[in-house]
């Protein structure tokens, strides 16, 4: 036992069953060896009698009486006055009566049956089976051996009796039965198997040895298990054992206090606030009715909240606990929420390191035991174990955490935080919009039903969102992320991670470090380094995508970061978009992007990009260095951007811009529309093209079957803005009349009609190569195309004349010049959900 739990023989004081016998002094009357039946009169010389042996009968009187049953069967009554009773040998019948303070003390090895009656009485059944009742007011009561039943009053129900007494009984040896009834009681049950019930009053019991059996009755109780296996119950409870049968009252729940200390211990606080300490070995513990407070210390321990608003501490080894019912926090070890805010919707909670009983004496005369938990019994708050805990939330919404070890969390119902502390755990929100957070370890983490937000933490893990709109980081390792169904928002952070769309329209960021995405189906969105899609957010700020903003997350939001993201070297990223029509943006690293099924738009952005828009009508831009980039089936727009790019617009009818750089230009099958950037400017004399694009090969120009097209983007400086005409039609037929003057064409060898050969066109210090064209059967007429609007693509972009060529051999007309690119939005950017020309305005090179 602690140090600062007093025994019973603290409490004895003029009860002690040690003191010698008193001395009667004035005269005793001694009977003779018959059963004898009599009164001490008032008046009579002697108050003190020695009935000898036989079954006999003894009244005393008002005064002090000294009775001595000796032997034989005897019925002893004391009457009024503070008497000392003493049965003897044979079964005994002692009445302490009226006495101020009545001492009936030990038996032979008897069955005796004593009664204090009214008054303060001390009561010993010493040997043998004994029943003892203390009558009313405080009486002190001591089993001894055998199997003794003890009742602190006058052993009926009635908890607002006046004459209920603060009682004091101790079993000793044997299989004791106690009964405090009305009264602030206290009992100690020695060895054996023992029942005790503390009836109505705050009462405290402490079981010792043996495997007892303890009920607190009404009131603020406080039970202490001892070395082996107990039961305790908080409050009253029927089928303690078939001694003990005291209803089902429960108007006055009290707040009781339960340690287990040595054994496997059962605690079932039933109503009320109740705390239980499992202590040492396995214990079962359920909470019942009422907010209630659980530390299952030592042992694999088993805990229920039942109904009520609960806080559990599995403490070491792998313990299960279950919320049940009500918004419950759960830890897996002895951690506490110090530095946690508590969302509005969850009540809040005082929960010290050292949790304490309400305050209450364990006696009278006590000093030193004041409800706090023993010394060695109360948790420090430290998560350092190697258990393995089930933890299971309830129906409300619940605050789990597992800490140390393997544990496996369950939020259920309700809208759960729930945390998987240190070791590979496996955490499931289930129903209810969760927060849940894996933490250090390699953890599985399934959100279940709702909007559910997750985090992996440290370690490789594998985040199911499963139903509902959940977002899902993986923050540090190597992580695997599930989106399921639902609108889903992902971010792998650290480590190489792998995320999967699944259903619907889903949005994922890599991060730091070589990530790898699956869109599958929906029309998604990804991006492969830090940054954000500052447009897509339609609130301003990332609460728009917060389910849960009322509990503090371990990461810092800001409105979205500008597309492109961070300067500086990126990862390689590779992105798969699946079956919608997705939206890819590389950024930094040299990524590799695979649109597959669906319009798609991609992105490379800044490193050597490969992006491979597959099937349908794609749009491609390569943005910085030098990309691959294929526009695979279906009729693609494709832009190279900066560094020296190699495009294939696949089958198709394709738009190729080139851009900066020297590139090289392949359209595929279909008709396809090869652009060059230019710009015009006005000195005041003379109009003059400029070109950042360097020197382009087109390897598949072809003028026979699939008639492809060589335009020009112009664009005007404002120079030459107000000099060039006052319509649309008389600015775009100068356009044409300069473009056809300041184009510079140098053919091969050949002419028309003749062999492949090349064709170079130079304007603007943009220099064309047409390569390995084949003039045969080529005529005049297969130059002229004035209109071309069937490309299928929305836009109806309009050119109009041939360059002059004729120097060379080629007749007017063999080219057509296409003029000012004023329907960019339509063409090259299908709306978005959130915002129709976000891409167009912000990411698209103009």
């Amino acid at each position: 036992m602690a140090d600062n739990i007093q025994t019973p023989y603290d409490y004895w004081g003029e009860c002690d069953p040690n003191k010698p016998f008193p001395d009667p002094k004035d005269p005793v009357l001694q009977l003779k060896d018959d059963d004898d039946i009599g009164t001490l009169s008032s008046d009579f010389d002697a108050d003190h009698v020695e009935a000898g042996r036989g079954d006999d009968t003894i009244f005393g009187n008002e005064n002090w009486n000294y009775i001595n049953g000796e032997q034989g069967h005897d019925s002893l009554w004391g009457l009024d006055g503070a008497d000392y009773i003493y049965g003897g040998s044979g079964n005994d019948y002692i009445y302490g009566y009226d006495g101020d303070f009545d001492f009936l003390p030990f038996s032979f090895n008897d069955d005796d049956y004593l009664n204090g009656e009214t008054g303060d009485d001390c009561l010993w059944g010493e040997y043998g089976n004994d029943s003892m009742i203390g009558g009313f007011q405080s009486d002190v009561m001591w089993g001894g051996s055998g199997n003794d039943i003890m009742s602190g009053d006058d052993a009926t129900i009635d908890t607002d009796s006046i004459f209920d007494g603060n009682d004091w009984m101790d079993g000793e040896s044997g299989n004791d039965c106690m009964d405090g009834e009305g009264g602030d009681d206290v009992m100690w049950g020695g060895e054996g198997l023992d029942l005790m019930y503390g009836g109505s009053g705050n009462d405290r019991m402490d079981g010792e040895t043996g495997e007892d059996k303890m009920a607190g009755g009404l009131g603020h109780d406080l039970m202490l298990g001892g070395e082996e296996a107990d039961e305790m119950y908080g409050d009253v409870r029927v089928g303690l054992g078939p001694n003990l049968n005291y209803g089902t009252d429960t108007t006055k729940d009290g707040d009781d206090c339960m340690y287990g200390e040595g054994g496997n211990d059962e605690m079932d606080g039933q109503g009320g606030n109740d705390t239980m300490f499992g202590g040492d070995d396995d214990d079962l513990m359920f909470g019942g009715r009422g907010k209630d407070r659980m530390s299952g210390g030592e042992g694999k321990d088993t805990m229920n909240g039942d109904q009520g608003h609960d806080v559990m501490r599995g403490g070491g080894d792998a313990d299960i606990l279950d919320g049940a019912a009500g918004k419950d926090i759960l830890f897996g070890d002895n951690g506490n929420i110090t530095g946690f805010t508590f969302p509005p919707n969850h009540p809040a909670y005082d929960c010290d390191e050292d949790w304490t009983c309400s305050p209450m004496s364990f006696g009278p005369q006590s000093s030193k035991h004041n409800g706090d938990i023993p010394e060695g019994l109360a948790p420090e708050g430290d998560s350092d174990f190697e258990s393995c805990d089930i933890i299971t939330g309830g129906g409300n919404d619940d605050w789990i955490f597992g800490e140390g070890a393997r544990d496996r969390l369950y939020g259920q119902a309700g809208d759960d935080f729930v945390s998987g502390g240190q070791g590979n755990d496996i955490v499931k929100g289930n129903r209810g919009d969760d927060f849940l957070v894996g933490d250090q370890g390699n953890d599985k983490i399934k959100g279940g039903d709702g909007n559910d937000t997750a985090y992996g933490g440290t370690g490789n893990d594998k985040v199911f969102g499963d139903d509902g709109n959940d977002t899902l980081k993986g923050n540090d390792g190597d992580d695997s992320m599930y989106g399921g169904s639902g609108d889903d928002w992902m971010e792998g952070n650290n480590g190489r991670d792998s995320m999967f769309g699944g259903s619907e329209n889903d949005t994922m960021q890599g991060n730091a470090d070589s990530d790898t995405m699956y869109g599958e189906a929906g029309d998604d969105i990804m991006w492969g380094d830090t940054g954000g899609l500052a447009d897509l957010d339609q609130n301003g700020s990332c609460e728009s995508y917060s389910p849960r903003p009322e509990l503090q997350r371990p990461y810092d939001c800001e409105d979205g970061p500008d597309v492109s993201g961070p300067a500086g070297e990126g990862a390689a990223d590779i992105m798969f978009g699946g079956s919608g029509n997705d939206i890819m943006l590389g950024q930094d690293g040299n990524d590799s992007m695979y649109g597959e099924s669906g319009d798609d738009v991609l992105f490379g952005g800044v490193g050597e990009d490969y992006v491979d828009g597959g099937d349908n009508d794609d749009v491609i831009f390569g943005m910085e260095d030098d990309d691959t980039l294929l526009g695979g089936k279906g009729h693609d727009f494709v832009s190279g951007g900066e560094g020296d790019d190699t495009i294939d617009g696949g089958n198709g009818d394709d738009y190729i811009l080139g851009g900066a750089g020297d590139d090289d230009l392949t359209g595929g099958e279909g008709k396809d529309v090869f652009f060059s950037d230019l710009t015009l400017t006005y000195d005041g004399e003379d109009y003059a093209f400029s070109s950042g694009d360097g020197t382009d090969i087109i390897r598949d120009f072809d003028f026979n079957e699939d008639q492809d097209v060589l335009g020009f983007r112009v664009t005007v400086d404002e120079s030459a803005e107000g000099t060039l005409g006052d319509t649309v039609a008389q600015i775009r037929t100068r356009i044409f009349e300069l473009l056809d003057a300041a184009a510079t064409v140098t053919e091969g060898d050949a002419g028309v009609g003749t062999s492949a050969t090349d064709t170079t066109i130079e304007i603007g210090g943009h220099t064309l190569i047409l390569q390995d064209i084949n003039w045969q059967g080529v005529t005049d007429a297969d130059f002229a195309f004035t209109e071309f609007s069937s490309l299928g693509q929305d836009a109806n972009i309009q050119g109009g004349v041939g360059i002059n060529a004729t120097a060379n051999g080629l007749d007017s007309g063999g080219y057509t010049a296409v003029g000012s690119w004023d329907v960019e939005n339509d063409l090259y950017c299908p709306p978005l959900p959130q915002e129709e020309d976000w891409l167009c305005d912000s990411a698209v090179p103009v």
